[in-house]
């Protein structure tokens, strides 16, 4: 086998060009680069403020990095969206509550409205910013960033890969959130 690139941030390009030509290719001792756990984590994010109602995206994010929502209150959420036949980004935000109580403990309600109302923010930026820039501001808010910078050699090779997507990111500086993520 030849090696093509050093690092595995560098890997991206190289896999575009492949699936772009429809060549088939092998990563031996890696992961493809957009089944790398970061690049997935970062792009739920960015899924989730296109779209809020995406609850895959939702499930993944929701408690990433930790932030007090366990899957005791994830399922309660579930449950609760589905008893009242909406999204659970509806529980979520509070629509669709209807007067009827939450079955959230008073710590899982703080965490779970935290966490709406950073998405709230993050939809709101989105209608007024770059891809870029929104990315910029959910790793940071969110505390991804913090989360995968945790002073190892494997966070600071995630970080990378994660900075390779800003770098993707940055080549639809001038198209929307929905067109980077359909491509």
């Amino acid at each position: 086998y030849t090696a093509l690139y050093r690092t595995n941030a560098q890997s991206r390009a190289i896999e575009d060009t492949f699936v772009r030509a429809g060549l088939p290719y092998k990563l031996v001792a890696s992961t493809r680069f957009y089944a790398r756990r970061e690049i997935k984590d970062t792009l739920a994010y960015l899924r989730l403020i296109h779209n809020p109602t995406d609850s895959v995206s939702l499930a993944r994010v929701i408690n990433l990095p930790p932030r007090g929502i366990g899957r005791k209150t994830l399922g309660q959420l579930e449950r609760t969206a589905q008893a009242r036949g909406l999204p659970a980004w509806d529980v979520l935000n509070g629509k669709g509550a209807g007067g009827k109580e939450t079955p959230f403990s008073t710590r899982a309600k703080k965490s779970l409205d935290s966490f709406a109302g950073l998405v709230s923010e993050w939809l709101q930026l989105a209608e007024q910013s770059s891809v870029v820039g929104l990315m910029d501001a959910v790793l940071e808010q969110s505390g991804y960033r913090d989360y995968v910078l945790d002073g190892t050699q494997e966070g600071r090779e995630r970080w990378d890969n994660i900075l390779e997507l800003r770098g993707v990111a940055a080549e639809y500086n001038d198209m929307t959130l929905t067109e980077f993520l359909a491509d």
